[in-house]
């Protein structure tokens, strides 16, 4: 458990933006549809869009990094209002499918539908329909390779940080100096022990 103060700290500053639970909480007292095990990194950062959350539903297991935003208006109607006098706004749902990830500083604009198990790389724009079971980057955002491609690709690099990581190891013994090298080329994986 973090510390209490922090905590506190965190609620009065960010209100319901304080943590990934509260913000969540919100979005659905609003009137958003959430599906279960969805966390959002760095909610204070995070906007998803309040002005109809009736127009935003997101499946189970989606995970968005902040500062990521998800529209479902567009203001540029302010500009025809502005030289032609007429409001002619623009409000359409975003659906985010099941297993999906929103990378850092993406922005997902109004309707836009993403598909289940898709990666939603770091600074892309998303609009219209993103295909399930893919990997999309870029501004316009584009389909980059799918899952399975993705899944193959990373498997072939992490076989091959084993093999690197068993080399430096092994140097590290035959030179007698096997914590040290040890602590260095295994810090990348340590994980964090529970209290």
């Amino acid at each position: 458990m973090g510390n209490p103060v922090n905590a506190i700290c965190r609620k009065l500053l960010y209100g319901y933006k304080a943590t990934s639970k509260s913000y969540i909480d919100h979005l659905r007292r609003i009137g958003t549809e959430i599906g279960q095990d969805v966390y959002i990194y760095n909610p204070d950062i995070t906007h998803i869009d309040e002005t109809n959350p009736h127009l935003l539903s997101m499946g189970n297991h989606v995970r968005i990094t902040g500062p990521a935003t998800i529209l479902t208006h567009d203001y540029s109607w302010s500009v025809i209002k502005h030289k032609y006098g007429e409001i002619c706004g623009k409000q359409r749902a975003v659906t985010i499918g099941d297993g999906v990830f929103v990378g850092w500083g993406a922005a997902v604009l109004c309707g836009t539908t993403v598909g289940d198990h898709t990666i939603i790389g770091a600074q892309a724009v998303v609009s219209g329909r993103v295909d399930s079971d893919s990997v999309y980057a870029g501004n316009p955002a584009k389909k980059i390779v799918t899952l399975d491609e993705f899944y193959a690709k990373r498997k072939r690099e992490a076989t091959r940080r084993g093999s690197c990581l068993c080399e430096c190891l092994l140097r590290a013994f035959r030179e007698g100096n096997p914590c040290r090298e040890a602590r260095r080329v295994l810090l990348p994986f340590r994980i964090k022990r529970e209290r």
